[in-house]
């Protein structure tokens, strides 16, 4: 049997891991894994280590300097009461210069006070900020009574726990007997103020780094940060100030413990973790990049190979580096090496003058640039196509190459000749349906005019009574009907001479609260009739408009006779006018019946009629709103109609201050 070595054995093994493209990077990962947390535990415990050490030191030394800061101060206290005693002073006056000079020297004292033998305080220095505590009885005072009276009884100077100061805030204070002679002179009495006598003695920096709490007695006299420190990291110890001793603690801050974990603990766990997976994700791309690379240009390649357009690449040079089966198929059917060879080795003189200039305007812009051109094909036809270049971008954005796409533009142009032969037919018939319409109208207007004319005789009898009145009714009818098919043709006719292009405007510069006055007096006993509220409202310095008078006379009475006839007794139709910076605004409002939601969209349609509708009249073919919106366009105007069913109709007539001629 065949048996491998060691050695042939771990080769074997070694190339089956890295041919599997994702075990390999697994399990490098794993193991750099592993190892950055054994560093990461070995550098936790050196920063605990190392911050432990740390607030040690800065605790010894603060509490050695806080210690040395207060004996000093209370050694002022002794040096006062020995000059008492030796006689360098003898009076209050000595005393307050004594203490003025001390205070100069050391200012973080609140007070260096003098209290006679009665306990009553005489002397104050300084005075400024400590009045509250002149003339004061110690012995009457509950905070102090006790220590007070312990250093009259033994002595022997006397230092208090905390207490709230008379002048307010937080602190201590020291009593120091005076005695001469076997007689008690007084006291001296040392004030300290805890939050200045600790910043006086504190470390640079110190509060930066450290939360310090100083206790006496389990009673609490400062706490730079006023929460409770972290225990696990806070260092204590005790001092000795005068008969009393502090507890002395300092704990790192929050921010300090953040910084030390943030650029040691997590850095080198995370660091690790992260260098792992990016290690194992690299292995992991380099084994897989050489398959996904073979992927992608066969796709790549696919896509250009079956586009339906010539696609081609080149160089910055303007030398071809690949072109697909299309564009060989058109420009290289005998399929001749194109690489390296430049535009004007393989096309005429004119087509490769065309081509460079799209190419150098790529290279000069960097931007996309296309153009309908005549491809001349390698049999000698030419086609349409559509020419694209585009820029080939490097990584940091410099043009590398350009790229082409060529597409057959047969088809589209086919399909625009057809729609432009089709819009052509369409304009014809609609042009001949307007002159249709014009002409027949015309034809109607000449026999109309005989019914309307005879039946008007027969109405006035001119020839005799008639005799039965019967007739004369029928005559009526006959001439009711005759103006209103009148009125209809008259629209179609104005309709039909806009459409085309017959009827010419006057432009002239008008008063525009004229020709409202003349529409509303005309509408005016209409509107009386049906019980129908109508005012006029309009600004008095309405500018001059430049419009035909007909026309516009037109289009405000048809939008009043419209909203007359389709509001109810009772009902309000207002006609108003205001000015902006460049136009005069008209609008009707009126109270009626309002327009239905689905007309709205195509009610200035030609023959749209709708109803339920304060714009539209039922007897009429729905012209109407059509000549209104039509005459407007013609004179640079709008037209704008808002409207809510049942609540009422507002249609406003925008026209521009300055117009100008036109052929409606």
């Amino acid at each position: 049997m065949y048996k491998l070595s060691k050695t042939g054995l771990v080769v074997k093994i070694f190339k089956g891991l890295t041919q599997n493209v994702k075990i390999a990077p697994v399990i490098l990962t794993a193991i750099m894994i592993v190892a950055a947390g054994f560093v990461w535990q070995n550098v936790r415990a050196d920063h605990e280590y190392r911050l432990g050490s740390s607030t040690r030191s800065n605790l010894d030394h603060f509490a050695a300097r806080l210690e040395t800061h207060v004996a000093t101060r209370l050694d002022v206290g002794k040096f006062i009461r020995r000059e008492w005693e030796i006689g360098h002073i003898n009076n209050s006056t000595g005393f307050i210069a004594e203490a003025a000079s001390i205070h100069q020297v050391f200012p973080d004292f609140q007070a260096i006070n003098w209290i006679n033998r009665n306990g009553v305080i005489e002397t104050v220095t300084p005075l400024v900020g400590n009045e509250a505590v002149l003339g004061l009885s110690v012995k009457q005072l509950p905070s102090a009574r006790d220590i007070f009276m312990k250093a009259e009884r033994t002595g022997e100077a006397q230092t208090s726990p905390p207490i709230t100061l008379e002048q307010l805030g937080h602190g201590f204070v020291c009593y120091i007997p005076v005695i001469v002679q076997g007689e008690t002179l007084g006291y001296i009495n040392l004030v300290f103020r805890t939050v200045s006598l600790v910043d006086a003695a504190l470390s640079t920096g110190l509060l930066d780094d450290y939360q310090l709490i100083i206790t006496d007695n389990g009673t609490e006299m400062y706490n730079s940060a006023n929460i409770t420190p972290d225990v696990q990291h806070a260092k204590s110890r005790v001092i000795k100030v005068g008969n009393r001793r502090w507890d002395i603690t300092i704990a790192p801050t929050a921010s300090l413990l953040a910084t030390e974990e943030s650029s040691s603990d997590d850095f080198v766990l995370i660091g690790g973790i992260l260098f792992s997976l990016a290690v194992g994700y690299f292995l992991y791309l380099a084994l897989a990049h050489q398959q996904k690379r073979r992927a992608s240009e066969s796709i790549f390649r696919t896509f250009i190979e079956l586009s339906p357009s010539a696609i081609l690449i080149k160089d910055a040079n303007g030398r071809y580096m690949h072109a697909n089966e299309v564009w060989h198929k058109w420009f290289n059917p005998k399929r001749e090496n194109i690489v390296g060879k430049h535009v004007n080795e393989l096309f005429s003189t004119d087509h490769a003058n065309l081509v460079n200039m799209e190419e150098h305007a790529v290279l000069s812009t960097g931007q996309a640039v296309e153009k309908e051109i005549m491809s001349p094909l390698k049999d000698g036809s030419k086609i349409p196509t559509l020419l694209q270049k585009f820029p080939i971008l490097s990584n940091d954005g410099s043009i590398v190459g350009i790229g082409g796409i060529n597409t057959d533009m047969r088809a589209s142009k086919k399909t625009e000749k057809h729609l432009r032969q089709a819009l052509v037919k369409s304009e014809e018939a609609n042009h001949s349906k307007s002159k249709f319409l014009a002409t027949m109208s015309h034809e109607l207007r000449t026999p109309l005019n005989a019914i309307i004319g005879f039946s008007d005789i027969m109405i006035g009898e001119y020839f005799g009574k008639v005799g039965n009145q019967k007739y004369v009714e029928y005559s009526k009818d006959i001439h009711s009907s005759g103006k209103h098919l009148l009125a209809l043709i008259d629209e179609v006719l104005d309709i039909s001479a806009i459409e085309l292009g017959k009827r010419d405007l006057e432009l002239e510069q008008l008063v525009l609260t004229d020709v409202l006055n003349d529409c509303v007096k005309s509408v005016k006993a209409r509107a009386i009739s049906r019980h129908v509220h109508l005012e006029m409202v309009a600004d008095t310095d309405l500018p001059p408009v430049f419009a035909d008078e007909t026309a516009l006379k037109q289009i405000f009475l048809n939008l009043l006779t419209n909203a007359i006839k389709f509001t109810r007794p009772g009902d309000r139709i207002t006609l108003s006018a205001t000015t902006t910076k460049e136009t005069v605004v008209v609008t009707v409002s009126d109270t009626g019946q309002g327009i239905a939601p689905e007309h709205l969209a195509t009610i200035t349609e030609p023959f749209v009629k709708g109803q339920h509708t304060s714009l539209i009249a039922d007897e009429g073919v729905g012209l109407g709103l059509s000549i209104v919106k039509s005459l407007l366009d013609a004179q640079d105007g709008q037209l704008l109609i808002e409207s809510q069913l049942s609540e009422g109709t507002t249609v406003t007539v925008i026209l521009p201050k300055i117009g100008r001629r036109q052929a409606a």
